[in-house]
């Protein structure tokens, strides 16, 4: 109801209420006393309204702002729902990406010269997104480090093999500690997509494991496999040398 409406509804009783009362003519007593209980009703009325206005006025505008946040609560929870839907597809294609080089050791021997380039190429775009992850980022990293060394090694072994060349031991078995660095930390990328709570714990042991593994077979882990390529390729040009007449 508009407040004009309401005004005249106020006047239209209390006018002739006053009247009644102020009007020399109108002696009745009931008529009188009517008139007074009329004053008085609407007066309380008016009375009571101002009084209370501001309570009524903090529940409308209260309801109005539980109505908005309720609002902005089911956006934002739809909103999350669709990132977390994106997020959970985008974790399984990129979990199952990177499967084969966990459980395939031949993965890195199909890799062409390119290696960790091309590996990077492929995975990339989905791991973007999840490199925000200070863990994710530090597993991402060992494991391309990890693919890139065990490449070098491995090419490096396949072109001795092929010249007749011995494979030095040396380059055996850092190629087997990088490959096994690359496949656990591809393991624990898969292990975080997957939610895996206790991968940081997991990967901590193993990793440990491989390191005490390795000292104790005398891998030189305070030099890169380039190095160790580098001085047998410098060794083989000297053999070289040494043998023309």
């Amino acid at each position: 109801m508009l407040v004009t409406d309401k005004l005249s509804i106020i006047a239209g009783v209390l006018i002739p209420a006053l009247i009644a009362v102020a009007g020399d003519d109108m002696q009745d007593t009931i008529t009188t006393m009517a008139a007074w209980a009329i004053i008085i009703a609407v007066v309380s009325g008016i009375g009571f309204r101002l009084v209370t206005a501001p309570y009524f006025i903090w529940r409308e505008d209260r309801e109005k702002i539980r109505g908005l946040e309720e609002l902005l609560a089911d956006s934002s929870l739809k909103r999350r729902q669709f990132f977390e839907e994106r997020f959970l597809e985008e974790r399984a294609i990129l979990a199952k990406s990177l499967a084969p080089y966990v459980t395939d050791w031949e993965k890195l021997n199909e890799l062409p010269d390119e290696g960790v380039f091309l590996v990077r190429q492929q995975l990339y775009p989905m791991a973007a997104i999840f490199l925000g992850d200070q863990i994710f980022r530090e597993y991402w990293g060992h494991f391309i480090q990890g693919v890139h060394w065990a490449h070098a090694g491995l090419k490096k072994m396949k072109e001795l093999s092929e010249s007749g060349a011995a494979i030095p031991k040396r380059l055996k078995s850092r190629t087997m500690y990088d490959g096994l660095r690359s496949r656990f930390a591809a393991e624990a990328l898969i292990r975080i997509l997957t939610e895996d709570v206790t991968h940081a714990e997991w990967y901590a042991k193993v990793i440990n494991d491989v390191n005490d593994a390795a000292e104790l077979d005398g891998v030189e882990m305070n030099v890169t496999p380039m190095q160790i390529i580098a001085e047998i390729d410098s060794q083989l040009q000297s053999d070289s040398e040494e043998e023309k007449p």
